[in-house]
């Protein structure tokens, strides 16, 4: 926005259509034709603020600023076919003569100076009104600028603020969470070194119980190898012993039979001594044997 000091005036010394200069020489502003303002063919009832005329500077009015455009539109049409209706009734009107004296000649050229020097002077003061009227609006768009300038302004710091605040609190999360990675790091660490010292541990007592393995193993296949020695050894033992029983066994039968046989006749005859004495008993005691 270009910075508009209250007390401009617009210096008004050139015709329409030229630029006229401000005092601050800052500003520039074009001023448009008399024929561009009358003929232009804007109807102010059918406009919209977003279609108002270049030469106002405007890249986009509100609708109070095109309204108050209208409004100063209509009054300068209006002071403009006044000044139409005043020209047409001070001009002579043309007759059918042709011939004329040359001081009525010398009068109408200086009444036609005078209605075109008022005219030139009804245009700057609308070009004046104009002007100022166009320093109003950019007065007011510079306010609204300038309002909208602190609104953003305040908006930008509340925003620094909020990221100051969010900066704070990421600097404070990301603290946080090394902090926590960091204990995390450390614990995991810790817990690695115990898993691998247990593993190591473990490693140690399957090698030693595999070593225990292999030798009890061992002592279990000797002691199975002893054993079937052994057995096999008594069962030969018993086999030899049945066998040396059973000879001992054989001749001892054969010599007790052998025995037998040759005492067996004596035994016949003292078995039959003793009958025959047992009978003589008993007859004596009058029994009969045969009733026995």
């Amino acid at each position: 926005m270009y910075p508009i000091p209250p007390s401009y005036e617009p210096h008004v010394s050139q015709l329409p259509g030229q630029h006229v200069a401000s005092r601050n020489p800052t500003l520039w502003f074009s001023a448009p034709p008399l024929k561009e303002i009358c003929h232009s063919g804007l109807d102010p009832s059918t406009q919209s603020p977003s279609q108002a005329p270049s030469w106002l500077g405007l890249p986009s009015a509100s609708p109070h600023e095109w309204l108050h455009h209208r409004e100063t539109q209509q009054r300068q049409e209006r002071i403009l076919q006044e000044g139409r209706g005043r020209d047409s009734t001070e001009m002579p009107r043309k007759t059918k003569e042709k011939g004329t004296k040359a001081g009525a000649q010398k009068k109408k050229k200086n009444a036609g100076a005078d209605v075109e020097a008022e005219s030139m002077h009804r245009l700057a003061l609308l070009e004046k009104e104009l002007l100022r009227d166009n320093l109003a609006l950019r007065r007011d768009e510079a306010r609204r600028a300038k309002a909208s300038e602190d609104q953003l302004k305040q908006r930008l710091q509340e925003l620094e603020a909020e990221l100051e605040g969010a900066r704070s609190e990421g600097k404070a999360i990301y603290a946080e969470m090394s902090r926590q990675r960091r204990a995390l790091q450390e614990e995991v660490e810790t817990r690695s070194r115990q898993l691998e010292e247990e593993v190591r541990r473990l490693r140690e007592q399957l090698e030693m119980c595999q070593r225990e393995a292999e030798a009890a193993q061992e002592e279990a296949e000797q002691a199975l190898a002893e054993r079937d020695r052994t057995l096999a050894q008594l069962r030969a033992h018993v086999a030899d012993m049945e066998a040396k029983y059973e000879e001992i066994l054989h001749g001892s039968l054969d010599q007790l039979l052998a025995k037998l046989r040759a005492i067996q006749p004596q035994w016949d005859g003292a078995v039959l001594r003793l009958h025959a004495r047992h009978k003589e008993q008993l007859r004596e005691f009058g029994l009969n044997p045969l009733d026995l």
